[in-house]
């Protein structure tokens, strides 16, 4: 009886520690936060992951990949989240970002479970007003050339059509065979 108190007093705490790290205690990251300054040509991603305690080998965010139309850009590998709440970080882009494009982040927990957010590139306000302008430009242009040519198919059309002096005449003769 004596050694089979340490065997199972061994696999109770062997249990323990299996079950405390298993998946089922573990949460993936909740959501994933991401803004973009276009002058600094930045990304500041916030990745909300609860965890109980900071402890660097406890649950954790890992890894995170930043996609830009689908390609990878950035990443990065972090012993720790900067607080209980999760991770924040900012990415100095090498690849310039238009409007249209779309960046996708991905973040891993060290224990179970991954996420990932996009976000799709949008024209400023002040883009947009100048794309506005341009493409009302582009329309005036068109409709003028439109009036030009209506007026040239009119002058056109004046001078293919007979007048009083070059006419043919009429006469009531009939035809001769």
């Amino acid at each position: 009886m004596k050694r089979l108190l340490p065997i199972c007093l061994t696999f109770a705490a062997v249990v323990l520690l299996f079950h405390a790290a298993t998946p089922g205690h573990a949460t993936p990251p909740k959501r994933i936060l991401i803004g973009y300054e276009p002058t600094s040509n930045t990304l500041q991603v916030n990745v909300i992951h609860p965890v109980p305690r900071l402890a660097l080998w406890m649950h954790r965010i890992v890894k995170v990949e930043v996609y830009l139309n689908e390609k990878m850009i950035a990443a990065g590998v972090f012993e720790g989240q900067t607080d209980k709440n999760g991770l924040r970080s900012e990415f100095t882009l090498k690849e310039k970002v238009k409007p249209g494009d779309q960046i996708r982040v991905w973040a891993e927990c060290n224990l179970w479970g991954t996420k990932e957010n996009t976000l799709k590139i949008e024209l400023t306000p002040d883009q947009k007003a100048a794309r506005k302008k341009e493409v009302l430009r582009e329309m005036l242009r068109v409709e003028k050339e439109k009036q030009a040519r209506g007026q040239e198919l009119l002058k056109s059309m004046e001078e293919k059509e007979p007048t009083k002096e070059n006419a043919p005449q009429k006469t009531n003769e009939a035809p001769t065979e």
